[in-house]
């Protein structure tokens, strides 16, 4: 049973992604950011401003999470994925208005999930859990200082970054 208490209000998750079963959360909460859910099997049923919201298996969803949501029901033997970007960053991407005025509505958008989306989501888990950008971008100029290892790092970062944004866009352009 959905819970009556008050909404968790979290600013911002960030840039995250994993993987896993899922828990129920006993109470609705949001957040602002963009959320992409795809279940790999079984099924999600989410309260979304008071409507049961089904993710199946092989569905992607992706929201705006600043709606209150809740997880009331997950089916044995689910494995899903997540992934929540910064709505900021998002936006930034300059979609066309028709495509991000549902979410930003507040109305969850869901699909079928096609096989390269669940390599997308396991190379952003890939990318995110990993200590430092060394693997991810050629290595600074040798003989490069302190400050230009770490310009050169922050570079890559918001390369891999705005490339990883870009390989959203089909999912958003067939929901």
């Amino acid at each position: 049973m959905p819970s009556t208490r008050p909404v968790e209000l979290r600013a911002e998750i960030g840039l995250r992604c994993w993987s896993g079963t899922g828990n129920l959360m006993p109470q609705s909460h949001r957040h602002n950011d963009l959320e992409i859910n795809l279940v790999e099997r079984g099924q999600f049923i989410y309260l979304f401003g008071g409507k049961r919201i089904y993710i199946g298996a092989g569905q992607i969803a992706l929201f705006w999470a600043a709606m209150p949501h809740q997880l009331i029901e997950i089916a044995p033997e689910t494995y899903a994925h997540w992934l929540t970007l910064p709505l900021a960053w998002f936006l930034q991407r300059g979609f066309a208005a028709h495509l991000i005025q549902p979410l930003l509505e507040g109305v969850p958008q869901i699909s079928d999930a096609r096989p390269n989306d669940m390599a997308a989501l396991a190379q952003w888990r890939e990318d995110l859990s990993l200590p430092s950008d060394d693997r991810l971008c050629h290595p600074a100029p040798s003989g490069a200082g302190t400050a230009t290892v770490g310009h050169h790092r922050s570079r890559c970062a918001k390369r891999r970054l705005a490339i990883r944004l870009w390989l959203i866009q089909p999912v958003l352009y067939r929901l």
